[in-house]
């Protein structure tokens, strides 16, 4: 994941998760139960994206410590090792980065909107049975 507006972006909505979780722990905020619950649902619809980030984060740092370790390392069993560390981290990353995609794909409107849906048997005629 290069580009720096995602990344930025990412960024941006792991300080809002954080500013939330304060919000979330005042008394005026809780007080007021609209808020309350407006901030409550803003707040877990960011929770899945900022832990697959911080995970994310996490398979970057795996991968460069093993890149790292593969170059200074002489021990051969060390370096192999750091081999397979590198590709379980660099598997890691781009699941990761994979599920990072999805989280950020937009929302439909519509999906926070409850529904009845009534299915009758017999209901038109004979035709319908």
């Amino acid at each position: 994941m290069k580009p720096s507006s995602l990344e930025n972006r990412l960024h941006t909505l792991v300080e809002r998760h954080e500013e939330l979780e304060r919000l979330l722990s005042h008394a005026d905020v809780i007080a007021d139960q609209k808020k309350f619950q407006t901030y409550s649902k803003e707040y877990a619809s960011l929770e899945p994206i900022v832990t697959c980030f911080q995970a994310y984060n996490q398979a970057c740092e795996m991968v460069a410590y093993a890149q790292k370790m593969l170059e200074e390392e002489s021990d051969q069993e060390l370096r192999e090792m750091a081999k397979e560390e590198l590709s379980a981290g660099q598997e890691k990353q781009r699941e990761e980065e994979d599920r990072l995609k999805i989280l950020l794909l937009p929302r439909d409107p519509n999906d926070e909107r409850n529904i009845f849906l009534e299915i009758r048997a017999a209901a038109g005629g004979d035709e319908s049975a």
